[in-house]
């Protein structure tokens, strides 16, 4: 018989050690992109060797990933959801994760992705309409990827915010694809997961 402390993977976990399994996976996970991502906020990220410069966004970006990957890891998945006051029986127990997934997601994934479109763009792989429209390559392009999330739910229609540029190039587009696939991917996943664990009648 399930103890109360096993999660959505029916696995057991108990007291602060679930908490520092997860964070000790996390945190070193996160690590590059946060790295990175304070190398070019501050504009030194250029000052390196091109080949230096693409290993570096490779890594953030691959950290970006972290969040969405862990969600389809059953262990990793298990955990997160405890953290979330995963409860199958209740609404509430599905919306917490699922929000707080998703913003993580957002903010997180954004980052990432928003390296690799500042590093094309700064080194002419990436192209916009109108030409040459970024002032902080990173920061815009960031821009671009958060606006993609929230025109899902027509939020920058509601409130007037047009994008000033659009990337013209053939990769930003997939780029642009595979972010709405990371963001959307992982709250789908939970309500699969929420599905699954729901209390069935008569048990």
């Amino acid at each position: 018989m399930p103890t109360r402390s096993q999660g959505a993977s029916g696995q057991e976990g108990s007291g602060p050690s679930r908490y520092e399994r997860f964070f000790a996976v996390t945190i070193p996970a996160l690590a590059p992109l946060f790295a990175v991502h304070w190398l070019a906020w501050t504009d030194r990220l250029e000052r390196y060797p091109v080949a230096v410069q693409v290993i570096l966004v490779a890594l953030a970006f691959g950290s970006g990933l972290v969040p969405p990957a862990l969600v389809f890891t059953p262990r990793f998945r298990a955990e997160w959801l405890r953290l979330n006051f995963w409860r199958p029986g209740r609404w509430w127990g599905f919306l917490i994760p699922a929000l707080n997934t998703c913003w993580i997601c957002v903010i997180v994934t954004s980052w990432g992705f928003a390296l690799v479109s500042g590093l094309l763009y700064v080194h002419g792989v990436a192209t916009t309409d109108p030409e040459r429209a970024l002032n902080d390559p990173f920061t815009d392009s960031w821009t671009i990827y958060i606006w993609t999330f929230l025109s899902a739910f027509e939020i920058p229609q509601m409130i007037g915010w047009e994008l000033r540029f659009r990337f013209t190039d053939h990769v930003n587009p997939v780029l642009i694809l595979l972010y709405k696939l990371c963001v959307v991917g992982p709250v789908f996943e939970i309500g699969r997961q929420f599905w699954k664990d729901r209390p069935r009648a008569g048990s």
